[in-house]
Order: C-alpha cells, then sequence, then structure tokens
C-alpha cells in the first residue's frame, strides 16, 4: 500500500488557483461568542457568505445568533435546515445539492464560511458538505478552522481534569448501540457521551457500571436559557431532555480531597 505524504500546507488545506474561493468550516463552540478564537473572528468577518445550520425542529439557529452578536459580519446569510433522516441516499443527495451550490460559489472567488457548534470535525454536519463538495471537485480549497467543544466546556465549568498521564478517554453519541457502551466504557477512564436526550438515567447507568465511575457530570443548553449542569446522576436524570447536552463519567476523581479509613 501506497501512503501519501503530506506537508504542513496541504494538511491544512488543498491548493488553489488564485481567482478560486475558499470553502472554511468553522467551529464556534458551545454557542457563545466569547469561545470564538481570533482566528474565527477574522474569516467570519471576512466571509462573502455565510453559512448556517439548524434542524427542522429547532426555533433558531444558535450559529447565526452568535455571528449577529458577534458584529462586523457583513456576507451574505444563507440558512440551511439538515435533514433529519436515516435514509444515506436521501442525506447524501441534500449534501450534494448544497456542494453545487459551492462549487459555483467557489468558481466565483468567494470566501464561504461554513459556521458550526462546537468543533467541524466531531460530529459536525460540516464533515457531508466538506466530502460533497471535494466530490465534485477534488481540487477546491477546504479549510477548518478548530473550535471548542461542548465537553471541554462543560468540564471547565466545574475545573475537573479529563485526563492524567497514560489514561484514555472515548468520545460516544447516546445512540451507540448497548453493546459498544459497555465495551468502551469498561476499558476507558473517561467517557463523554453526547446528546443525552433520552431515557437518561437508564443511559447513566449504561455508562457508569462497566466504568465504575466515581465522578459524573451532565450539562445541556451550556450558556443558553435553560442551562443546565449537575453532578447527580438523579437530579440530572429528572432534567427535562434536550438535544444539546451530554454527561462526563470519570472512573476516579483525582481532584477529590484523598478519603481515609
Amino acid at each position: 500500500m501506497r501512503l501519501k505524504h503530506w506537508t504542513l500546507q496541504n494538511m491544512s488545506h488543498n491548493s488553489a488557483t488564485p481567482t478560486q474561493g475558499k470553502l472554511t468550516g468553522l467551529g464556534i463552540g458551545p454557542g457563545a461568542k466569547r469561545y470564538l478564537t481570533l482566528e474565527a473572528v477574522d474569516a467570519l468577518r471576512e466571509a462573502d457568505i455565510l453559512l448556517d445550520i439548524a434542524s427542522p425542529r429547532s426555533s433558531e439557529s444558535i450559529s447565526a445568533r452568535v455571528i449577529d452578536d458577534l458584529g462586523g459580519c457583513e456576507g451574505e446569510r444563507v440558512h440551511l435546515t439538515t435533514p433529519m433522516s436515516l435514509d444515506k441516499d436521501r442525506r447524501q443527495t441534500y449534501w450534494s445539492e448544497q456542494a453545487e451550490k459551492v462549487i459555483d460559489w467557489l468558481g466565483a472567488g468567494k470566501k464561504i464560511a461554513f459556521v458550526t457548534l462546537g468543533d467541524p470535525l466531531i460530529y459536525s454536519t460540516f464533515g457531508y458538505l466538506r466530502r460533497a463538495t471535494l466530490t465534485l471537485n477534488p481540487e477546491a480549497d477546504v479549510r477548518v478552522i478548530p473550535g471548542i467543544t461542548s465537553f471541554q466546556a462543560a468540564a471547565a465549568k466545574t475545573g475537573e481534569t479529563l485526563l492524567e498521564n497514560d489514561e484514555s478517554l472515548v468520545l460516544m453519541p447516546a445512540s451507540a448501540s448497548l453493546e459498544t457502551r459497555h465495551s468502551l466504557a469498561a476499558a476507558a477512564d473517561t467517557v463523554v457521551v453526547l446528546k443525552a436526550s433520552k431515557n437518561k438515567a437508564q443511559l447513566f447507568e449504561e455508562i457508569n457500571a462497566p466504568l465504575e465511575a466515581e465522578s459524573f457530570l451532565y450539562a445541556s443548553k451550556l450558556d443558553q436559557a435553560g442551562e443546565a449542569v449537575s453532578d447527580c446522576p438523579e437530579a440530572a436524570a429528572a432534567l427535562p431532555d434536550t438535544y444539546l447536552s451530554l454527561f462526563i463519567s470519570r472512573r476516579r476523581n483525582h481532584d477529590a480531597p484523598a478519603t481515609t479509613k
């Protein structure tokens, strides 16, 4: 098997002609402008086209609100509604259609910013658009500006360490199978579960039991109206269900004072 050798330049973006535009996947963090990096601020204010996205069930686009709060973003605003479908063909068709628009904009030399919660490369719809765009034009200039993840922001609220020394962390969606949840939790030191919006009490137990967890943190709607943070599984299970939620369980709590018997 031949291995492709990467330079720092082509790891960050593909080559592009001087007249070609660029597509940037831009992470805005959990959903407040204070989480934006300086690079993200510059890209938002320089963009000719600002793409934000929300689900059909959402009353607002958090990404759009962050752009509004930042100010100074004069690019054309284009709102996308992600298809909430498990049908891969339908999803692929949708993103292929969006990629065709992107290709036209790139050909016109436009700077496009696809604005997404968290990080563009972690459970983000940007991955679909990136793949579809590069399928249509492998030479398209596609870049990524990383963002602070929701679980990093949640951990920062308590200040508890996520990893130390040779410990391992597992990141998974709540939709992972029971077998996957059990096997990964049993082998990890820290487990992060995203989109923990249904059957929370059962989900907490399915992770905490094989992990033998001594530390727990649940967070939902970070930096938004209705934010909730709890270190008690029972209290967290009683909170309203919401898609924008996560929990972190640790095998042992290094920050807790040692106890003596």
